[in-house]
């Protein structure tokens, strides 16, 4: 029976979520209890054995004629029967029982004695005993007690030990009150990403499908605000969670490039880009755009103490070569990005041009008028070819866009997805000479202005229909 009712611990262990803490707060609590209960019977029974009777049959009190003599007495009698006025019986169990428990609960806890005293020998060889097994049982729980206070909260005992050293350094090195106030509290709010540390710690010690499991349960929360991983297989998050890193920041810091690849927070508010982050969104998650120019590379700034998941690119990338169809979906959707991206850059190239266009014919008239005072005919000339050029770009990104576009639309058809994945490639390299092109166009206007200043043409040489907005 002992055996079995170990087995039927361990499965009570297994199903209740309580703490070892409480668990063992509660079996000393049973020890104590059943300790003091056997050794009240025990003292009970050496009372009532050695001492005279003072109950018949019945139950009832026997008349004492003379008083008790010594070689019948026992602290039962010298209880009951030594002139204390009280109105318990000795005939009544329940009132032996009381007393005897008071007896044992005073010496396992080393409280002291009171009125309940040995009265002969045998009794004081039982009364030491019992003293002696009390004392060893209240050292250890005593002694265990203490550990289990000490090990409740491992990540606060850390926590006040930190405290502690960080006091005595910045003291020592005299740093200012202000600043030690930040320290401080920063420590304080660190709390969590201990414990985060902690529970990656423990799932460590799992096997790799347990862990993942483990692991895929904290994730979950945020799965759903990612498009392109809503489809995802289980085994392939449980991977993405295991390479994850966890980062902590302080208010108004800046998350830097370390954390390049999908951020999730985890707890506190950041800003990205004019929007406001808070526990279980995620951002940065086009890092799938191999060109960076294609990315919206906002700054981060962390408005509270933020604890950030971020999961590398690198990392992300291993883990989905092994799943083609989600790298295929995923491609998808950095080309639909990328395409989108682009043609958000193109207009904002060719509204830069529209800006400028009134000033064009201008710097031709310019040039074209001065041209022998101030020695730019050939700048006229590689003008004229310039604007060809720029002409030629634009037909060459529109035509990109649209190629991508219809790219883009038949990787959709099962036909066409076994030469999707080459088409990009292709694509990809396009849109990278798009932008470089739409720069150069940049630096070609850039280049035309600081010419035409450097030749010192200005308005004030120019009719007033001539004249230029520099």
């Amino acid at each position: 029976r002992l055996l079995r009712s170990s087995r039927i611990l361990r499965r009570w262990q297994n199903y209740f979520a309580l703490s070892f803490a409480t668990q063992r707060l509660s079996t000393f609590t049973m020890v104590l209890c059943i300790a003091s209960h056997w050794m009240a019977c025990f003292w009970g029974f050496v009372g009532l054995s050695l001492g005279q009777e003072l109950c018949d049959r019945d139950g009832a009190l026997l008349p004492l004629e003379q008083p008790i003599a010594a070689s019948d007495s026992s602290w039962v009698t010298a209880l009951f029967t030594g002139g204390k006025p009280s109105p318990d019986n000795p005939c009544n169990p329940w009132h032996v029982y009381a007393a005897s428990l008071h007896w044992s609960v005073m010496t396992i806890t080393s409280i002291g004695y009171g009125d309940i005293l040995p009265m002969r020998n045998l009794e004081y060889t039982a009364c030491i005993a019992c003293m002696l097994i009390g004392g060893v049982l209240w050292a250890y729980i005593i002694g265990s007690l203490c550990g289990i206070i000490a090990n409740t909260n491992p990540v606060q005992a850390k926590f006040e030990r930190r405290t502690d050293l960080l006091n005595g350094m910045m003291e020592e090195a005299a740093v200012p009150q202000e600043q030690r106030r930040v320290y401080r509290d920063y420590l304080r709010q660190a709390r969590t990403f201990e414990t985060n540390l902690l529970f990656r710690l423990l799932a460590d010690e799992f096997s790799p499908l347990l862990k993942g499991e483990l692991l895929l349960h904290i994730s979950t929360t945020w799965l759903t605000h990612v498009s392109y991983m809503r489809n995802a297989p289980e085994m392939c998050i449980m991977q993405l969670v295991e390479c994850s890193e966890i980062h902590f920041f302080s208010r108004k810091e800046v998350l830097g490039d370390f954390t390049e690849g999908l951020c999730v927070v985890e707890r506190g508010t950041v800003a990205s880009g004019g929007r406001v982050i808070v526990p279980g969104f995620v951002f940065r998650d086009d890092f799938i755009i191999t060109n960076p120019l294609f990315r919206l590379d906002p700054t981060v700034v962390a408005l509270t103490y933020a604890l950030i998941v971020v999961v590398p690119r690198g990392g992300f990338f291993g883990v989905i070569s092994g799943y083609p169809d989600l790298d295929l979906a995923v491609r998808r959707h950095a080309a639909i990005w990328a395409m989108t991206r682009c043609i958000v850059l193109c207009a904002r190239h060719a509204k830069h041009l529209e800006s400028h266009r009134s000033a064009w014919p201008s710097l031709s008239e310019v040039f074209t008028s001065l041209d022998i005072s101030s020695g730019c005919g050939s700048a006229r000339r590689r003008s004229g070819s310039e604007i060809l050029r720029i002409k030629s770009t634009r037909s060459t990104k529109s035509t990109g866009s649209r190629e991508l576009k219809r790219a883009v639309m038949d990787g959709a058809n099962p036909a066409s997805t076994a030469s999707f994945a080459q088409r990009l490639d292709a694509l990809e390299a396009t849109l990278v000479a798009s932008a470089a092109a739409a720069q150069a166009e940049l630096a070609a206007v850039q280049r035309h202005v600081d010419k035409f200043r450097s030749s010192r043409v200005h308005g004030d040489f120019l009719a007033d229909d001539t004249r230029l907005d520099i």
